[in-house]
């Protein structure tokens, strides 16, 4: 008889280290690959498609198989982004599509049942979690369904949910594709809240914290996924009391903040609520109640890789709060309104539920039956900035409302508190960042992985920041060497990119002018061809990837196209700069490669 794996029991939230080996954390690649699609089987313009993060861009293509997805919509890839489980709801299917060994029969009951063809329509009604201390060959499901009941809720509502539900699957020899060990075992008994299921990882880098909301209320269970154990942590009681409809709940990337977003009824309240986020012990605290109310009856939220924007999706518009503002309300800023377009036919692309992807961009499926989705190319970003494109990408079928269900896998051990109990340490931050140019300073984004713990740039003209997201005035136009240095307790990295500054107080972003200028091919392995437009003689330079310049070529107005021969250069990251008589007239990025 197999060991129960779902146990119902309190543990020890940190225990002392001891000595062991210590570990670097790494990335995984669990959510690389994403599942769309509505109808299955049923033929154009229904069917399966795959969005896949494994390439950059990431590709987008059909999928041949039955499972489509109403809402609740559940996958998990192995640690390399290779698909192997995932749910509707109904009926568990591995990666090579079928349903695996005792995979159906999930989530039981006469809902599920008239359900079954289309999946359920719960939001985040099912989270696919490694399991710790088994992460290539266990994965546990939380999941839920609902039931009638026989009097309705204020709102009129009649459903509820009384259970949320684990089960686990092992990949074995036998059942390579999976076969489910665990089926339906109850970890909370109570009336929640309508999906929202959400998870972050614990701060000794391997465990996971799942957070429940209850039902028409201001109660929170916690459950810690542990080696071989789900405990119910009991429910915490805080904040105001709410009610319940469609939503979405998310943690921070950082893990630092927990956010739950409701819609209840059209033209009353919406209730937005945040609160800071313990890793350690899975405290809620800092309660912040927002109250608004929009024509709405659709809701998500979605968080900047950085932790610092939310987003919340409010169907006719998409705002915008800074989570580092001393008045998270009053920052709210307007940056998407639904524009009307339409496809197919009637159907409308408003804003409903989110998810934030391993490229550090933030996507938004549309609540109706269409085949197009929203994305945030830039959310590390304030306001405008942030890049919001409506229906940016067409698919090849029809999606009804529905985004996959991640936890972020890119945070680790929160190093040097007690509960960095396993000999889990992070690695040296990777730096990165961005940059905006406003009408008298930039603004310089932060968007660094792995936890770094400090900051310090160097703006190229001899001022200096240690803070976070500075912003920063030139008094002068030219060519500026912006670098950022992150550093934790396993090292640093620095980030360095060349800032042009065409007028004086105002900024352009490299890449700005590549309509006069173009470089191909790129990446280019010895020969690349310059292309340009000058209506008298300039020049273009060459510069490293930290602002040195490597060579110097003629640019005559009379032949718009210059030889560069890059065979003696490192691989790498370049900058071809276009001088005119005026000064800088564009520049472009280069790849060299071998």
């Amino acid at each position: 008889m197999k060991n129960l794996i779902c146990i119902l029991s309190l543990l020890s939230l940190c225990a002392p280290r001891a000595a062991q080996s210590q570990q670097v954390f790494e990335r995984e690649k669990r959510d690389y690959t994403w599942l769309l699609g509505y109808g299955g089987f049923a033929g154009p313009p229904f069917g399966g498609m795959r969005l896949d993060f494994n390439t950059s861009p990431p590709s987008l293509g059909l999928d041949l198989r039955e499972m489509g997805f109403e809402a609740t919509n559940g996958s998990i890839c192995s640690s390399a982004g290779q698909l192997l489980l995932y749910t509707n709801g109904i009926y568990i299917a591995g990666g090579n599509h079928e349903p695996i060994e005792n995979g159906t029969g999930i989530n039981p009951g006469p809902w599920a049942e008239q359900w079954a063809y289309n999946g359920l329509p719960i939001i985040q009604g099912a989270l696919w979690l490694p399991a710790p201390g088994h992460e290539a060959s266990r994965y546990h499901l939380f999941h839920e369904t609902r039931v009638e009941e026989a009097e309705p809720n204020p709102y009129g509502y009649t459903q509820t949910v009384r259970e949320l539900y684990c089960t686990t699957v092992e990949l074995t020899d036998a059942h390579p594709e999976g076969e489910v060990v665990e089926k339906n075992v109850a970890v909370i008994r109570d009336t929640l809240d309508y999906g929202k299921i959400t998870a972050v990882r614990h701060a000794n880098g391997r465990d996971w914290w799942v957070v429940a909301p209850e039902y028409f209320s201001n109660g929170y269970y916690r459950l810690l996924v542990g080696r071989d154990t789900v405990a119910n942590l009991g429910k915490q009681v805080i904040g105001d009391s709410i009610p319940s409809g469609v939503g979405q709940a998310v943690f921070s990337p950082d893990g630092a903040k927990y956010i739950r977003y409701n819609v209840v009824y059209l033209g009353l309240d919406q209730y937005l609520d945040i609160f800071d986020f313990d890793r350690c012990t899975a405290t809620l605290s800092n309660p912040r109640h927002i109250i608004f109310r929009d024509t709405s009856l659709y809701a998500g939220v979605v968080v900047s890789e950085n932790s610092r924007f939310l987003y919340v999706s409010s169907n006719r518009y998409v705002y915008q709060y800074d989570l580092e503002a001393p008045d998270i309300e009053a920052s709210r800023q307007l940056v998407a309104t639904y524009d009307g377009f339409t496809s197919p036919t009637i159907y409308q692309t408003r804003f409903h539920q989110a998810q934030l992807a391993p490229n550090g961009k933030a996507y938004i499926a549309a609540p109706t039956t269409t085949d197009y989705v929203h994305v945030i190319h830039q959310p590390n970003q304030k306001g405008p900035a942030c890049n919001l494109e409506q229906h940016a990408i067409q698919l090849p079928r029809l999606n009804k409302r529905t985004m996959p269900n991640y936890p972020y896998y890119g945070l680790g051990p929160a190093d040097g508190t007690p509960c960095d109990s396993l000999g889990i340490d992070n690695p040296p931050p990777q730096a990165m960042f961005s940059y905006v140019a406003g009408s008298a300073s930039i603004a310089f984004y932060d968007g660094s992985l792995y936890s770094p713990t400090s900051w310090h740039w160097e703006f190229g003209d001899g001022s200096s920041s240690d803070s976070r997201h500075p912003e920063h005035a030139y008094a002068a136009p030219g060519a500026y060497q912006a670098c950022l240095t992150v550093s934790n307790s396993s090292g640093q990295d620095m980030y360095c990119t060349l800032i042009e500054l065409l007028v004086s107080g105002a900024g352009e972003a490299p890449g700005r002018g590549a309509g006069l200028l173009r470089a191909y091919p790129n990446p280019a392995v010895s020969i690349a061809y310059i292309g340009y437009q000058l209506d008298v003689d300039g020049i273009i330079q060459l510069l490293d990837i930290n602002g040195r310049l490597q060579a110097l070529l003629p640019a005559p107005a009379a032949e718009q196209q210059a030889r560069l021969d890059v065979s003696g250069l490192a691989p790498g990251l370049y900058w071809v700069r276009l001088v005119g008589p005026a000064g800088t007239a564009g520049i472009v990025k280069l790849a060299v490669a071998r």
